[in-house]
């Protein structure tokens, strides 16, 4: 069988080479820098080649990135559109969670029936070993840090802007299980409205009594927010209100 480079420094390559920088590139794999560049060295060191020519703040791809490029993008993006059909057919999402022990008894643990509950198809896995930030886009998908101060992959807590969490906005994930009555999507989507708050996707899952509705909002007010959600828990044709989850990006 022949040898292949890993999967996760085929895809920083392809991000680093579409975006032609390793911060951009970090940023939306969700990796810390440091991250990014072991897998693009652990690529050149399998090919034996420099893919890119370092300058200042930029990657720019090569002549032998620009070969590689060509060969490897239409192959990665038919076996990621594989991957996705196949997925979408039940399998599970996994999320490789980094945090610390106390934390995680005080703090997750207890609200993990509610989680499993509103997302029976994510699985958490949590690594308690610490440093998470460290191993960021290689061992773990995410990682909750409570340190104070400054982390040079992390940015700087100092920096943010703090509001009470009335005046915050973002988008919001609200899980919903719903009776077998006519009108249900009108009455909920009713509620949303009445609070303008839009709503960006939906998804259903099963039918009948305790059919589930997940909706994901556009960016939207903290307040109103929790104003539909009072509403929602006053319809007869909402069984129950799941964990709310709010979407927050740079």
């Amino acid at each position: 069988m022949r040898r292949l480079p890993p999967l996760r420094s085929l895809e920083a390559f392809l991000r680093v080479a579409k975006l032609g920088s390793a911060k951009a590139a970090a940023s939306e794999l969700a990796l810390s820098p440091p991250a990014l560049s072991r897998r693009i060295k652990a690529l050149e060191d399998f090919i034996g080649k420099s893919l890119f020519d370092r300058r200042a703040q930029a990657m720019v791809i090569n002549a032998d990135g620009e070969t590689l490029l060509a060969a490897v993008e239409p192959a990665m993006d038919a076996m990621a559109e594989a991957v996705e059909e196949l997925a979408g057919r039940g399998g599970e999402y996994r999320l490789r969670l980094g945090l610390l022990p106390l934390f995680g008894s005080q703090r997750l643990i207890p609200r993990l029936p509610e989680l499993r509950k509103a997302f029976p198809k994510l699985h958490i896995d949590v690594d308690t070993s610490g440093h998470a930030e460290n191993l960021l886009g290689d061992v773990i998908d995410a990682a909750i840090n409570l340190n104070k101060g400054a982390h040079a992959t992390l940015g700087v807590l100092t920096k943010a802007k703090l509001l009470p969490m009335a005046q915050t906005s973002c988008e919001y994930l609200i899980p919903l299980e719903v009776s077998d009555k006519p009108g249900v999507l009108h009455s909920v989507t009713g509620v949303f409205a009445r609070n303008n708050v839009s709503i960006r996707a939906a998804e259903q899952d099963g039918i009948g009594n305790g059919a589930r509705l997940v909706f994901l909002t556009h960016e939207a007010n903290e307040a109103a927010v929790q104003t539909c959600i009072a509403e929602l828990k006053t319809l007869d044709v909402v069984m129950h209100v799941g964990a709310l989850l709010r979407v927050i990006a740079d």
